[in-house]
């Protein structure tokens, strides 16, 4: 009698013990989803906010974007389009296991400055300082000069590259010209020691050209911050950046089911 009465509050035992691995596992998401469509028919500036070092970066709302204007003066250096949703209460958990997905779309109006080359920089857990912004910058890299090759590359500041030869690749899609249009996606999962980063670069040809980079950044030895946005640096780039958005996961109700599932299938066993 005590054999038939044992097994199955043993097995009750396992299922209340999988049941708070579904609460756990529930609880790891937080925030919400961030989408935005920016210009004056749309959200506006949707939240986000316009860092620029001088008036030589100005920013004006159009019908469906939001333009960024920058002159080619001489001391110019970075300006940037942030939200800050994911601050305080709603920063986005960085601890093993979380993930997130970041995009955007940007059309090059031109390039009009000198003095070297600059990018287009999807920017994901950034300080947003305006000299030289830290945290993860995907960047479409371009050049002033036909030395410079257009490149993805992933680095820790938006002016400073200190990518290695692996963490950068040669685009062979659409020039970042005026007229073109590009998907920026950055894909962000996160260990107990480690942020591993995918850039994945799209643009807008009848039949598109993607290309992807992947780089893997120790935690302990990068800034972090919990802005998000589009930066740039260059002397004189124009562009229009039209949407961005964030997808934090919600805990996955197939994976509940099947915990649920295997609770089942023990206590048919025992």
């Amino acid at each position: 009698m005590k054999n038939s009465i044992s097994k199955p509050l043993k097995t009750t035992a396992a299922i209340l013990s999988l049941s708070a691995l579904s609460l756990s596992l529930a609880g790891t998401a937080s925030g919400a989803n961030l989408d935005v469509n920016f210009g004056s028919d749309n959200d506006g500036f949707g939240g986000f906010f316009t860092t620029a070092q001088s008036s030589q970066t100005t920013f004006a709302e159009l019908e469906d974007s939001i333009q960024v204007n920058r002159s080619s003066g001489a001391n110019e250096r970075s300006g940037g389009l942030w939200t800050d949703e994911f601050t305080g209460a709603n920063a986005l958990n960085r601890d093993d296991g979380s993930f997130y997905t970041f995009t955007t779309q940007v059309a090059i109006n031109s390039v009009i400055g000198s003095g070297g080359a600059g990018n287009v920089a999807l920017m994901l857990f950034s300080n947003a300082a305006e000299t030289d912004p830290q945290g993860i910058s995907l960047k479409m890299f371009y050049g002033t000069s036909s030395a410079d090759s257009p490149e993805l590359r992933i680095d820790s500041r938006v002016n400073t590259s200190d990518s290695s030869s692996s963490e950068r690749l040669a685009w062979t899609g659409d020039s970042f010209v005026s007229g073109n249009v590009f998907t920026l996606e950055g894909i962000v999962n996160f260990t107990a020691t480690d942020a591993i980063v995918t850039f994945n670069l799209t643009d807008s040809a009848a039949t598109p050209t993607t290309a992807s980079v992947t780089r893997t950044f120790d935690k302990s030895a990068l800034v972090w911050g919990d802005v998000h946005g589009v930066g740039t640096e260059h002397n004189g780039i124009n562009f229009d950046v039209f949407n961005y958005g964030v997808v934090v996961p919600e805990p996955s109700t197939a994976l509940l089911l099947g915990l649920v599932g295997i609770g089942l299938v023990l206590r048919r066993r025992r």
